[in-house]
């Protein structure tokens, strides 16, 4: 998807003004696929090779575009990284597992290392919140080895218990018609659709072997409710893998009541897995 340039103050209902610090190459395509555009986000002056974070938008995979809550990545990107927002195939365009298959076009074409770009291959990351948080968990559970490292925030992970929400919590969405995010993203009610409900679940594909994943959600989440980031990483312990799970109190969908130092864990976290095997990540 090809969009306007990012404003220099940041977009009117948002006010993030992008920080002087931080270059911004818009609308890079990627090749071979059905007009996927990516925008690189990087430090000006950057010797790199830099380790990379694909970012993957929310929006029930229905809504949105890879600038939706950009503003997250520009501490990281201050932090040395090369942050690639990009975009997936809408609901309303094709049905999964489309928007899988774009999400693992770009990674196959940052794992390539693009001529031109400050980017180390073997250090790619990805990071994302609901649909987008999805989408990852997929792809880092599913493709061998391009991925070392994976941030999902309030993201569903089994869609057989998309209406488990807490006593305490009143849903703000129905999930299992056709007409919601998730009838539309597979193409009907989730009780027509249930191997391939069964398959876009990310509990579905854990394996011992999985890249390092970090989870949060809030516990007041009435859009995908507590109990997805709860049960992916029990699972993914069970199995051996490496999880570590942040539980808000208070928190909502979309880091609503998420303290602000959240991204800071993220930046810790993902300076962590990403740091080069010679040398140990910053402090």
């Amino acid at each position: 998807m090809l969009l306007p340039p990012y404003p220099e103050d940041g977009y009117p209902d948002e006010g993030w003004p992008k920080p002087p610090s931080i270059s911004i190459r818009e609308n890079v395509p990627i090749p071979g696929s059905d007009g996927l555009h990516v925008d690189l986000l990087e430090p000006r002056n950057a010797s790199g090779p830099l380790p990379a974070l694909i970012w993957l938008h929310g929006g029930g995979w229905r809504w949105g575009n890879r600038r939706v809550a950009m503003e997250r990545l520009f501490p990281l990107v201050e932090a040395g990284f090369l942050c690639i927002p990009t975009d997936y195939r809408l609901s309303d365009r094709a049905q999964f597992p489309a928007q899988l298959d774009d999400v693992k076009r770009v990674l196959q074409w940052a794992a390539r290392g693009p001529k031109g770009l400050k980017l180390d291959p073997t250090r790619i990351a990805v990071f994302g919140g609901s649909a987008g948080g999805h989408l990852g968990l997929l792809a880092a559970l599913s493709m061998p080895c391009e991925i070392v490292g994976c941030v999902a925030a309030f993201a569903p992970s089994d869609f057989s218990t998309m209406d488990d929400f807490p006593a305490t919590v009143t849903s703000a969405l129905e999930h299992r018609s056709p007409d919601s995010c998730e009838g539309r993203l597979l193409g009907g009610a989730l009780d027509q659709r249930a191997e391939l409900a069964r398959i876009a679940s990310p509990i579905s594909h854990v394996r011992r072997d999985a890249p390092p994943i970090l989870l949060f959600h809030g516990d007041c989440d009435a859009v995908v409710p507590v109990g997805q980031s709860r049960q992916l990483a029990r699972a993914l312990r069970d199995a051996g893998a490496d999880v570590t799970y942040h539980e808000i109190p208070g928190g909502g969908h979309s880091a609503e009541g998420f303290p602000p130092h959240w991204i800071q864990t993220v930046k810790s976290w993902l300076q962590q897995q990403t740091a080069p095997k010679d040398q140990p990540p910053d402090p």
